[in-house]
């Protein structure tokens, strides 16, 4: 077991845990390739012998239990494949989740009262309905959680699809990226809404009739913005002020900084919640079969947390109009 830690670690403490979950994590790789050669030999037989058997049933008894037999032979590998699988890879995200825990309060030294849960939906349910897509399939990432210059935050990863309902029905991917919620500095500033852009008939809709969100839609005076989302807020003269032309660079700036896809996000009297699509893995561990570099790796984590260290700078800058 990797020791416990004080919640802020000496680079001596660091360096142990670092050095102790190593000679784990060599371990535990080693037990998971050799797991798999096991298996794949394991395997072979079962598919041999589920051959053999396979062959009599249809000498014996014709198509259609041999048909069967077909099927239970690779349900049954199936089953076995997975089973053992998930053993050794379940063994190596224990150690690495550990290690996550016990170091991250220190090498992102800049964030106070951190906290990280592994696979956890965390405020997903706190989000507004008005940017989040519909889904009924969902996957939880990691979950981060602190302050930063007295400002709380969570960030969440989670990978969000929708299943089709009938014969036909196929899953679709309507959101993979990170969630987050930050603090609001500003008091009594009118909720804003920026969200994936609507056809201009279902604008004129929403506008006649509401959308489900109270506040009007705006028009903004850029045309890449105004053809890439909407804007909704109670307060127009907010929104000139928030998007102004600085307002504009600096909010094309954090869409090409951070996202790679939509950046959407809402705001209530209390928080902000952003929905930006990634596909890139934050604050991931190198695989179990490579060592943790004390060097380049913290180098590379903390460089991932000063970009949304960063990312909350600008959202307040954006918003103090």
């Amino acid at each position: 077991m990797i020791r416990k830690s004080p919640r802020k670690l000496s680079t001596t403490e660091l360096t142990a845990i670092i050095t102790d979950y190593n000679a784990q994590r060599e371990i535990v790789a080693q037990n998971y390739n050799a797991g798999n050669k096991s298996l794949r030999k394991i395997m072979a037989v079962m598919s041999f012998l589920a051959f053999i058997i396979i062959i009599i049933v249809f000498k014996s008894f014709g198509g259609q239990p041999g048909f069967y037999a077909v099927v239970v032979s690779l349900i049954i590998l199936m089953f076995f494949y997975s089973w053992r699988s998930s053993v050794d890879i379940s063994s190596a995200k224990r150690l690495q989740e550990q290690l996550r825990k016990l170091i991250f309060p220190t090498i992102f030294e800049n964030v106070d009262d951190f906290s990280y849960d592994a696979k956890t939906n965390g405020f997903v349910q706190q989000i507004p309905e008005s940017i989040m897509p519909k889904y009924n399939r969902s996957e939880w990432g990691d979950l981060i959680q602190g302050k930063f210059n007295n400002q709380s935050f969570a960030i969440n990863e989670i990978n969000l699809s929708y299943k089709t309902s009938g014969k036909a029905s196929r899953t679709v991917t309507v959101f993979k990226g990170v969630v987050v919620r930050l603090q609001r500095r500003a008091d009594k500033a009118p909720t804003l809404t920026v969200r994936n852009n609507r056809m201009a008939l279902t604008k004129w809709v929403s506008n006649a009739v509401g959308s489900g969100i109270k506040d009007q839609h705006i028009k903004v005076l850029d045309e890449d913005i105004e053809g890439q989302y909407d804007v909704h807020c109670r307060d127009q003269n907010y929104v000139k002020k928030v998007f102004s032309s600085d307002g504009i660079k600096l909010f094309k700036t954090m869409i090409r900084e951070h996202a790679q896809g939509q950046f959407q996000f809402a705001t209530s009297d209390s928080h902000i919640y952003l929905l930006i699509e990634q596909d890139h893995d934050f604050f991931e561990l190198p695989s179990i079969n490579f060592p943790l570099d004390q060097v380049e790796d913290i180098i590379r984590l903390r460089k991932e947390m000063k970009g949304f260290l960063n990312l909350f700078k600008q959202m307040d800058k954006l918003l103090a109009a």
